[in-house]
């Protein structure tokens, strides 16, 4: 799949901020919705385990992996985003993560 231009330019800008977790999100996100779904998935897993307060990812991946069939892998990723958003105190996206774990059956 061709590199769109939004993720050319991601991918420059987290050369030089490796560490910034907007960019890292953004890559993730924007690789997911032009469909190299893996490679996005992967780039928000590894923001979890590097910076696993940044919440957000946590949904995105679970949204994912349910777009795919994959349920277990993401009910397991949405139980740790609840915990994950409970300890920042982020009740808001603790709530959207239970929503969409309820709507797995």
């Amino acid at each position: 799949m061709p590199e769109t231009a939004r993720i050319h330019r991601l991918r420059e800008m987290l050369a030089e901020s490796p560490d910034d977790c907007f960019l890292r999100y953004g890559l993730g996100l924007e690789l997911i919705r032009t469909g190299a779904v893996e490679e996005g998935i992967g780039k928000l897993r590894e923001l979890v385990r590097d910076e696993p307060a940044y919440v957000a990812a946590y949904l995105q991946i679970g949204q994912a992996l349910a777009g795919r069939g994959e349920v277990a892998g993401a009910r397991q990723i949405l139980e740790q985003g609840v915990q994950a958003a409970r300890q920042s105190g982020d009740s808001h996206a603790a709530e959207e993560m239970q929503g969409l774990l309820a709507s797995l059956g």
